[in-house]
């Protein structure tokens, strides 16, 4: 009996989900051409409907606290710096299960305990289960994207850095429509936004339950299983390229987050309006979008990842030294285009990169640990950058970010020779 009500809730699942997959595809195939096979359409388009849910949440995470809650905007960043964290290890125990346990098992798992931390969180207007219902909303949405990543070089291992850069586009493509959904739900009420969130992560697990199944989607680290956790932190202590690899992401984070963490304030004291720094962003999503055949013309001749993340954060390294100096609107605009263009090499760059590194059987782990490296200069840089905002000027804190950028290509630079040295397991 149990079974058979397995089986009916299955078909129920598919059957709503279904009509939704094919107008998506179709819509897709119709604009780029069937160029992906059909696990990593799926695959994009639940990395879509995953980020949709969570861009329901963070654009109002301080102003909650500070309004919702009358808590003081220190109290909003304590709880941020618990909810990364949170996120560092739930982006690393998310890589660990894909490769000793289930992907598929591990996205659900996530994206439930996401839904039940919202679901507290719009049930009890309280600051102490919004504490917890976000850190464990934190924790179960970092425990799918390391799959997400992973599953992209195991459903499709020779697509490579496309792979990738699907479920990357689809991601931000996600951020656009939730932020925008966003806002008109929390005019309404917070309890709303909260509400959305769950029903996004129901949403995804049954996309997850309905139509990630076949050999495809059954992870990739079977040999792990015979492996001892031990053994397989031990493997990534000695993986220096691995290392070196998540230090330059972490640092390209560290600067990156200046364009929310400081530039804000500049812009303001330099006169220009909010609305015209969000038309920045608007411009971040519309490059994004469209600039990927142009992109893809450039990987296309650097078919080497290692490369490709070179090539961004030189773009990265242009914009410091831009922003050092510039007050005028129409620089601040070229500056967010040449970030733009460099985040569309670096960001699938270093999932990609992580996959060439893996050993057969620790994809998912590896996956984990660079995510885990965003996570963490995602941390980083708004502290860095507001320390140097309050007490140097605007040239020394771009001196500094032109720096670490610099550091990051010097790191990449040896994790290019480091790979060659040493032969990986894998096709990605």
């Amino acid at each position: 009996p149990g079974a058979g009500g397995n089986c009916h809730r299955h078909a129920r699942a598919k059957s709503f989900i279904m009509p939704i997959v094919s107008r998506s595809e179709a819509l897709a195939r119709s604009l780029a051409g069937r160029t992906y096979p059909r696990s990593v359409w799926l695959l994009a388009l639940g990395s879509a409907v995953h980020a949709t849910g969570l861009a329901f949440f963070w654009p109002i995470n301080s102003i909650y606290v500070h309004e919702g809650l009358g808590r003081s905007v220190s109290a909003a960043g304590a709880v941020m710096m618990c909810q990364s964290l949170l996120a560092m290890i739930g982006s690393l125990a998310g890589g660990a299960l894909f490769d000793r346990w289930s992907g598929r098992a591990t996205m659900i798992t996530g994206a439930l305990l996401s839904a039940a931390g919202c679901l507290a969180i719009a049930g009890w207007q309280d600051f102490w289960v919004y504490l917890a219902g976000s850190a464990l909303s934190s924790l179960g949405s970092s425990l799918v994207l390391p799959s997400m990543y992973a599953y992209a070089n195991t459903v499709w291992p020779e697509g490579g850095r496309r792979a990738f850069n699907a479920v990357y586009v689809a991601n931000n493509l996600g951020v656009a429509v939730g932020t925008s959904l966003g806002g008109v739900v929390a005019q309404v009420g917070y309890r709303y936004s909260f509400l959305s969130v769950s029903a996004a992560m129901i949403l995804f697990t049954a996309m997850v339950v309905a139509l990630y199944r076949g050999p495809e989607w059954r992870s990739a680290g079977a040999s792990a299983r015979t492996i001892s956790p031990a053994e397989q932190w031990g493997v990534l202590r000695r993986d220096r390229p691995l290392q070196i690899l998540a230090l330059g992401f972490v640092l390209c984070w560290v600067v990156y987050v200046q364009w929310t963490a400081t530039l804000p304030n500049y812009l303001k004291a330099l006169g220009v309006s909010m609305p015209r720094y969000s038309v920045l962003w608007t411009l971040n999503g519309a490059l994004i979008l469209l600039g990927q055949p142009l992109v893809n013309a450039v990987a296309a001749r650097l078919p080497d990842p290692v490369r490709q993340l070179r090539l961004g954060t030189a773009l990265f390294a242009v914009v410091c030294v831009m922003l050092m100096t510039n007050t005028s609107y129409a620089g601040f605009v070229t500056a967010m285009v040449l970030t733009t263009v460099g985040e569309m090499f670096v960001w699938p760059g270093v999932p990609a990169a992580a996959a060439r590194l893996a050993p057969e059987g620790h994809r998912g782990i590896y996956q984990g640990v660079v995510s885990s490296a965003g996570t963490a200069g995602r941390m980083i840089g708004p502290v860095l950058g507001g320390l140097l905002y309050d007490h140097t000027s605007r040239p020394i804190l771009f001196t500094v970010m032109l720096v670490l950028v610099g550091l990051a290509l010097g790191v990449f630079g040896t994790l290019h020779r480091g790979a060659a040295r040493t032969p990986r397991q894998t096709s990605a």
